[in-house]
């Protein structure tokens, strides 16, 4: 499977094997990589798909999940590939983050490979969905970097002060 980006980039499908500068599905869920930064990511939980944000779309035993990177949440979405495209296709605007991806392009350019767009300030602690909190940011180091936030709030309550850099 050679991969594929989808909705001006605002969906990556990884291929199976990395090229050029695009990880591969097996060096992406590495057990020493991105994902040993969330101590309590699922075993087995494999991620094939992710959108502009780097939200991650994952196969469990149960079907097709997303995980947000910066709750660590995992949330059920459907039980098949096959449903998961059509879902997809029936809503990209929305589970892709496609409206925002094509405005910041518009405006900066096409995104490189192997980058998602960030919030500066993460949307969770309600950053704005606006093209000025987005920056691009390798998908690796992301990920990595909102573990830490995804550590530091899942066990306060809601409306917690929180200090983010």
């Amino acid at each position: 499977m050679a991969g594929l980006y989808a909705f001006e980039s605002a969906l990556l499908i990884r291929p199976l094997h990395s090229l050029a500068n695009e990880t591969g599905i097996a060096e992406w869920n590495a057990p020493d990589g991105w994902q040993s930064a969330y101590a309590d990511f699922p075993v087995g939980c494999v991620c094939f798909a992710e959108d502009i944000f780097g939200g991650q779309f994952a196969l469990q035993e149960s079907g097709v999940c997303a995980f947000d990177p910066e709750t660590g949440e995992i949330k059920h979405l459907t039980d098949s590939l096959e449903r998961w495209a059509e879902l997809i296709l029936g809503d990209y605007e929305y589970l892709t983050g496609y409206p925002l991806g094509h405005e910041w392009q518009v405006l900066n350019g096409p995104l490189a490979r192997g980058y998602r767009l960030v919030p500066i300030k993460p949307f969770v602690l309600e950053g704005p969905f606006d093209v000025l909190n987005l920056m691009p940011m390798e998908s690796r180091r992301s990920m990595v970097l909102r573990a830490k936030l995804a550590h530091s709030i899942r066990d306060l309550p809601d409306g917690a002060a929180i200090c983010w850099p």
